[in-house]
């Protein structure tokens, strides 16, 4: 486990409380012609600070953060499909399994960090 996927993202303190177990099911990108289910059984933790407003958070990776339901890489390629690959952010979004607006917003994203 990665020591800071327990670190409280308000106030920068690794928890040692946990309160419970939580699944999410973050949608990735296929492998192959192959959907890949993810299913990530994850902590939720008890913030003991007692400065810091957040209670209790759960686990989150850079790969995927908190309250996200799509990893960064499947966002990714739905923007990279609109810039490199002459896509609509219509067709990536139907090709990618997601909406417009995540196309669109991946797409603002791809084109910032490529300048």
């Amino acid at each position: 486990m990665d020591e800071r996927a327990r670190t409280c993202p308000e106030c920068g303190v690794s928890a040692t409380r946990m309160k419970e177990w939580v699944t999410t099911s973050p949608r990735d990108l296929p492998v192959g012609d192959r959907t890949c289910r993810l299913r990530w059984r994850k902590r939720r933790w008890h913030c003991d600070q007692r400065e810091c407003p957040r209670r209790l958070f759960t686990e989150q990776v850079e790969q995927i953060p908190a309250r996200s339901c799509l990893t960064l890489r499947l966002r990714r390629a739905g923007g990279a499909a609109v810039a490199d690959g002459g896509r609509t952010v219509v067709q990536s979004a139907r090709d990618h399994g997601v909406s417009w607006p995540v196309v669109s917003a991946a797409f603002t994203a791809y084109a910032a960090s490529t300048r």
